[in-house]
C-alpha cells in the first residue's frame, strides 16, 4: 500500500466505529456519528449513521451497516457468487424511510459490500420497486426505527434517546388502542428538515 494512503484509510475506518452513546454526535450535521441499535445483541446490532442522515419530504435518507453472521455471509455469497466475500464481510446499505404515523416504509436504494478492514469491496445501486405496493412496518428497536427517531428528534431539538420506551399499547381495534398507536408512533415522524 502506498504510504500517502495510510492515513486516509485509518481516517476511513475511524469514522465507521460506532459510537456506544445513544446521543452520538449531532444529527444531520454531515460528519458520521454511527449508532448501535442493540449492542447486547450481537446478531441483531446493526449500526445507524445518525451524523449524515438527511430529510427530504418527510423521508429520511440514511445509511445502516447489519452485522456479519456466517448465516447472512452464506446467502450474500450465494445471491453474489461474482463478489469475493471474506470471512467478516458485512454491507453498509443507503436506505430511503419514509417515516409515517402508520409505521415506516423503507426503500434500499445503494449496497456497499465492505471488508472486514473496511475497505470497500464492491458498491451496487438498487433497482426501484416503482408500482409495489408495502404495507408499513411498525416502530421498534430496529435500524429503520432508530433513523426515524433521530430525526424527529432533531425536529423537536431533542436529544436521541435510544432504545425507545417500549410500546404497551393493546393490538385491538378498539378506537383508543388506535389512537394510542398513532401516538406512540407520532414521536418516530420527524416535522422539519434538519
Amino acid at each position: 500500500m502506498r504510504p500517502a494512503l495510510v492515513p486516509l484509510l485509518s481516517l476511513l475506518v475511524a469514522c465507521s466505529e460506532p459510537s456506544s452513546g445513544a446521543g452520538a454526535g449531532p444529527i444531520g450535521a454531515g460528519k458520521p456519528s454511527w449508532v448501535r441499535t442493540q449492542p447486547d445483541e450481537p446478531l441483531l446490532d446493526a449500526r445507524v449513521d445518525v451524523g449524515t442522515l438527511r430529510v427530504d419530504g418527510g423521508a429520511v435518507e440514511v445509511w445502516i451497516e447489519f452485522p456479519s453472521t456466517p448465516g447472512y455471509l452464506a446467502t450474500l455469497r450465494s445471491m453474489h457468487p461474482e463478489l469475493e466475500l471474506p470471512d467478516g464481510a458485512f454491507t453498509r446499505e443507503r436506505e430511503r424511510i419514509a417515516c409515517g404515523a402508520d409505521g415506516l416504509v423503507n426503500t434500499s436504494l445503494e449496497v456497499v459490500y465492505v471488508g472486514p478492514d473496511g475497505r470497500e469491496l464492491a458498491r451496487r445501486a438498487v433497482a426501484p420497486t416503482a408500482g409495489r405496493a408495502v404495507p408499513p412496518s411498525p416502530y421498534g428497536k430496529n435500524p429503520r426505527a432508530l433513523a426515524c427517531l433521530a430525526a424527529a428528534s432533531k425536529c423537536r431539538g431533542e436529544a436521541l434517546a435510544w432504545p425507545p420506551p417500549a410500546d404497551t399499547t393493546p393490538l385491538d381495534d378498539a378506537p383508543s388502542s388506535k389512537e394510542a398507536r398513532r401516538a406512540y408512533a407520532s414521536r418516530f415522524v420527524p416535522t422539519c428538515s434538519p
